[in-house]
């Protein structure tokens, strides 16, 4: 079942792992929170991972380790992402219609 979403096994726990290592240093999160953050980081991983081994010309041999840094260090990533696109998009707002 997973295979037909694009998932591994291996990559999707990997992520899991990380993610839920990353949680030691979110501080602030309700259980809901937390619970929703080590999925999102564990389905992030699951997809992104692939894409880093590729683009590094990575062995599959490393696609676990690199599933599990992209759960534990996916989730401070995002959240810049996240926190930034505001001004990213008054920064295009700004630009197009000026």
């Amino acid at each position: 079942m997973l295979e037909s979403l694009g998932l591994k096994v291996a990559t999707l726990v990997g992520g899991f792992l990380g993610a839920l290592v990353s949680l030691k240093f979110i501080e602030g999160l309700s259980v809901k929170q937390r619970g929703t953050t080590v999925l999102a980081g564990a389905l992030v991983s699951a997809y992104v991972t692939p894409i880093v081994v590729e683009f590094l010309e990575l062995t599959p041999k490393l696609e676990s380790g690199v599933a599990f840094l992209c759960g534990l260090f996916g989730m401070s990533f995002t959240g810049a992402v996240v926190k930034a696109m505001p001004d990213w998009v008054a920064a295009a707002k700004e630009k197009v219609f000026k």
